[in-house]
């Protein structure tokens, strides 16, 4: 308890439970808020954790406050931008993905009979732009989605076995020109259906997946959990390199398999996607100079010849 102006105020501070659910508790040691600050947030955070953070991320923005509250204001503020900006990317971003690598993921994961009824209970949160701070990390994936409280929700991913992915590296080898068309999902239709394989394709099985939520709903695929699912989707339509790193495979790999598979076969890229000195001069804006022609044995003879008269 603190004294402020003959008022006695209570110290209060954002605590985050170890079952990640995000409380104002007393503490012994925190600075006193002004009793209308502290009755405004109070109430707030009395009705649940998100309404705390929008109070936090908006109405309390240009508001004094003290330290302890610093971090948990910022991440607020994230929040609140997360759910003003995705009110329409929400509707197109999983459930209509734009690129290959998203559609994939969702389609993947969808085709599981594990799954298939459990993930359309995460598509409204995923609309309401309910997942903030998604972070995509070597097999894993940490995010807090807003619900009735905040709620802390890890995904773990296995990684591809060397096995797999040497024989993904094989059957694509040659099939794949760039890194640059690998992300951007322009690759044929057999490099599309062997990325896509089931069980042997680079897209995670139900068994190579684990997941944990802080919420108290007892299933076995959460609600909570299943838009984080959809948020991987619509992350991968604006990172799919991403994919690579949580599933610990490099993409490299299959251009340098493809570079492999040239100099094995001896071929040379094909004429058409050859550059020559004119398209080269059209693009760069520029006049290449023109190689000189090889001399004929005539010609050196008779510069010879004239060199010796000297």
């Amino acid at each position: 308890m603190a004294h402020l102006r003959g008022i006695v105020t209570q110290a209060l501070a954002p605590v985050l439970t170890p079952h990640g659910r995000l409380l104002l508790a007393p503490v012994d040691d925190a600075p006193a808020l002004a009793p209308d600050q502290s009755r405004r947030i109070e109430e707030s955070f009395a009705r649940g954790s998100g309404h705390g953070l929008l109070r936090l991320g908006a109405a309390e923005v240009g508001s004094v406050l003290p330290p302890v509250f610093g971090y948990w204001r910022e991440f607020s503020a994230r929040f609140v931008t997360a759910v003003c900006t995705l009110s329409d990317a929400g509707d197109r971003g999983v459930l209509a993905a734009r690129t290959f690598w998203g559609k994939a993921w969702c389609d993947s994961l969808e085709r599981y009979s594990d799954y298939a009824n459990r993930l359309p209970r995460g598509r409204t949160y995923i609309r309401n732009g309910s997942v903030v701070d998604l972070q995509i990390a070597p097999g894993r994936i940490g995010a807090m989605v807003s619900g009735s409280d905040l709620y802390r929700i890890e995904v773990k991913v296995a990684a591809v076995t060397r096995a797999r992915w040497t024989a993904i590296c094989r059957d694509c080898a040659g099939a794949i020109d760039s890194l640059v068309e690998l992300l951007q999902g322009r690759l044929s239709p057999g490099v599309m259906a062997r990325m896509c394989q089931e069980k042997t394709g680079l897209f995670p099985s139900p068994a190579e997946i684990a997941f944990t939520c802080s919420c108290p709903d007892w299933a076995s695929m959460c609600k909570h959990v299943a838009a984080v699912l959809y948020g991987i989707g619509a992350r991968l339509d604006e990172q799919p390199d991403l994919l690579f790193a949580l599933r610990k495979v490099d993409q490299q790999d299959l251009i340098a398999r493809a570079g492999k598979g040239l100099a094995q076969t001896g071929k040379g890229p094909k004429a058409a996607k050859v550059l020559g000195e004119s398209d080269l001069s059209e693009m760069f804006g520029i006049e290449i100079a023109q190689p000189a022609k090889p001399q004929t044995a005539a010609v050196r003879n008779k510069r010879a010849s004239r060199m010796a008269r000297r």
